[in-house]
């Protein structure tokens, strides 16, 4: 999804449901901004600032209700997280989610605490908007409902003209969804949605329905042997586990301190925990990300109460705390090589490396590339060569497939054309597939060897990938 993030918004792409269209049209402008960066690290840039504008509204909630000192410690241990810190350094949706929700909780926090029309409006504003780009949101409603309904019973600034502007909210947030069918008519070069427009396919696209077959089957034994499991996983992955022994003393301090806002939470921590308990995604840690972020200010209320009591003590005990997940995240650090991809392809080397960069340069100006594999990650990362990166359309390279290779993913987001083996009789045609050179051979067609250099890398020496061209009889 990262790669295809990538080039998805300079293409006006449609990616997969629920299409996101509101990150999709931030994402194309933003790569529309002059930057000296090549696009995959531009678009990721776009990730951090989301993620800086989430920690600042998470300092600013924390600082207002509970002081400085609890504002830094929730802050830094939201934003130090590894689960936080990897999705704020990925081309992906998730920290924008969080911004929309650290915004709408900031302003919520507010009218809790003061009943007054503005905050309830800008929080109404940001949490509308949220449905325009996660369908996470939609597990917030029940504590933004119950908010202004207990904020009313005890006095607020609200008047009746709110419900209509907060329905235009909502209208204007679902407008941004006008993106789909205005990119679906205009043919983009690349889309997930399906090969038919009309009511039902655009409702089961905005919805997820694909993703939506375990709703109301999840059983108590299941939850608890396999969801609270995977939960816990992913909580410790953020804090390890000796940061979860604070979530008592967040609890009875965010209670005593702000009662309407702790019920608020905790609503949204469990509505949240529903979507992801039910949502049937194989990869459900971005779908924490909210969790983590209102997690973090129980964490900050904990601090809070601490520092009242030991300060010394408490921030030595906090900075520890943080340490732990710290110094494993950077043990594991990702390391990061170039532009290059790990594909396995016909179980031919098991596992082949090889630089993208160094590969299309190395492409005669004007040749055909047979794409060698049809996995997701694998054709999402050629795809945004293929759209995005400027040594394609300088060397006139042209993506085409062989038959019967591989299961053929390539016709479904966007299409490949599908060519014989014969052609390179006349045209020049490149391919990395060691197969597909044994075929030319076979057929007695001709064709020129470049072997790439292996490469010392933190794995140990890979072994580059051979580049096999034919050589036309045509001189095509």
């Amino acid at each position: 999804d990262s790669a295809k993030f990538q080039f998805i918004g300079h293409v006006l792409g449609l990616s997969h449901p629920p299409g996101n269209p509101l990150y999709m049209l931030l994402d194309a402008a933003w790569v529309r901004i002059p930057m000296p960066f090549r696009m995959a690290t531009q678009v990721t840039i776009l990730s951090a600032v989301f993620a800086l504008l989430t920690l600042l509204f998470v300092y600013r909630t924390l600082e207002r209700t509970f002081g400085v000192g609890a504002g830094v410690a929730g802050t830094l241990a939201l934003g130090t997280g590894p689960l936080f810190w990897t999705f704020a350094t990925e081309a992906e949706v998730y920290t924008l989610n969080t911004f929309l929700l650290a915004a709408a909780c900031h302003y919520a926090a507010s009218f809790a605490e003061s009943g007054k029309e503005k905050p309830f409006l800008l929080g109404a504003l940001f949490a509308a908007l949220g449905f325009a780009n996660h369908l996470t949101m939609a597990a917030l409603i029940p504590a933004f409902l119950w908010l202004t309904f207990a904020r009313v019973r005890r006095g607020s600034e609200l008047r009746l003209r709110d419900i209509g502007l907060v329905l235009l909210f909502l209208v204007f947030s679902a407008a941004f969804y006008l993106y789909i069918p205005w990119r679906f008519s205009a043919g983009s070069v690349y889309s997930e949605f399906g090969d038919t427009l009309n009511w039902q396919s655009f409702w089961g696209y905005v919805t997820a329905k694909e993703f939506q077959d375990s709703f109301g089957q999840i059983s108590y034994v299941s939850g608890v042997r396999e969801r609270m499991p995977a939960l816990i996983t992913i909580v410790q992955k953020q804090w390890m586990w000796p940061m979860l022994l604070v979530f008592p003393t967040a609890v009875a301090t965010l209670r005593a301190r702000t009662r309407l806002f702790y019920v608020f939470l905790s609503l949204a921590v469990l509505g949240l925990l529903f979507f992801a308990f039910e949502y049937d995604i194989s990869d459900p840690d971005g779908f924490y990300m909210p969790v983590v972020l209102l997690l973090s200010y129980g964490i900050g209320a904990a601090m809070f109460a601490a520092e009242r009591r030991r300060p010394r003590l408490s921030w030595f005990a906090f900075a520890t705390l943080l340490a732990i997940p710290a110094f494993m995240h950077l043990v594991l650090w990702r390391h990061e090589d170039g532009c290059e991809l790990v594909e396995g392809m016909d179980n031919e080397t098991a596992v082949v490396l090889w630089d993208l960069d160094d590969l299309f340069e190395h492409i005669p100006e004007g040749a055909m590339f047979a794409v060698p594999c049809w996995h997701y990650g694998c054709t999402e990362v050629l795809n945004y060569y293929r759209y995005a990166e400027p040594v394609i359309e300088r060397k006139h390279i042209k993506y085409v497939r062989f038959p019967n290779t591989e299961p053929d993913y390539w016709d479904t987001p966007t299409k490949v054309e599908a060519i014989e083996y014969e052609v390179a009789r006349e045209s020049r045609i490149c391919t990395i597939r060691k197969p597909d050179a044994e075929t030319w051979r076979a057929r007695h067609i001709p064709y020129d060897t470049d072997f790439r250099p292996s490469r010392d890398l933190h794995e140990g020496m890979i072994q580059g990938a051979t580049l096999y061209c034919s050589r036309p009889q045509g001189g095509n």
